[in-house]
């Protein structure tokens, strides 16, 4: 793992700095669903 990296399972919303982007054929889960729908009412892309 590069230096500065760390696995989480929960997170503070203000302290995501990076998003991993996965393929769609992935199932996104209803936490993820919920992160993105909040990010997105907040203008973020």
């Amino acid at each position: 793992m590069p230096d500065g990296w760390r696995i989480t399972t929960k997170e503070f919303r203000e302290d995501i700095e990076w998003v991993i982007v996965l393929p769609a054929s992935t199932e996104v889960s209803e936490a993820v669903a919920q992160l993105l729908r909040e990010l997105a009412s907040r203008g973020i892309v």
